[in-house]
């Protein structure tokens, strides 16, 4: 009966967490969709934003701080990203802060909250066509927590459902009677 109380607490308060965005800035009533501003970047010049988004690039060009180019991803009510196979276009973030590129990296999640600067016309990639990116000068930014991915269950345990903590990510591939065990998760 005891586990059972200490159970229901802690289920209880996992689902009573807070945002980790700060309450100033999910107070501030952004001014501006990301829809509306990708069509007229311009003319939401200086309004208010509250985006999610996925790190797909950071450049440090010498003294002139961070650019984050950024796939768009919609939030929940907390300010956390939802689902990345959602995103209605990208946009690039500037701040006069060094980021160090190994802490954010390509693909981790973070929240922008900022003002928007205009537009900057890029190609996607090299060879590819231009793309109009909105620009948003970072007040802003929360770099989410790298979250494990999930293993997919289902597989009878003897055709090998081992799960690495360390690196996040399964370490064993198998197939009936099998198991192997990759050689990062011995190390």
């Amino acid at each position: 009966m005891r586990h059972l109380f200490l159970i229901s607490a802690l289920l209880f308060l996992t689902g009573c967490a807070t945002s980790l965005i700060p309450k100033e800035v999910l107070r501030q009533a952004p001014s501006a969709g990301f829809q509306q501003v990708l069509a007229n970047p311009e003319a939401y010049k200086g309004k208010k934003i509250l985006w999610g988004a996925k790190i797909l690039h950071l450049s440090n060009p010498g003294a002139h701080g961070t650019s984050l180019v950024l796939l768009e991803i919609p939030v929940d009510d907390s300010g956390k990203p939802e689902d990345a196979d959602r995103s209605e276009g990208r946009f690039i973030a500037i701040t006069p802060d060094y980021l160090d590129r190994e802490v954010y990296e390509r693909g981790r999640s973070v929240t922008i909250a900022g003002e928007v600067q205009g537009k900057e016309i890029r190609p996607l990639a090299p060879g590819e066509a231009d793309y109009a990116y909105p620009v948003i000068a970072i007040s802003e930014i929360y770099l989410w927590p790298k979250t494990p991915r999930r293993a997919v269950y289902g597989w009878p345990v003897w055709a090998g459902s081992y799960w690495d903590y360390e690196d996040y990510g399964p370490a064993v591939t198998g197939g009936i009677g099998l198991t192997h065990t990759s050689s990062s998760a011995r190390e």
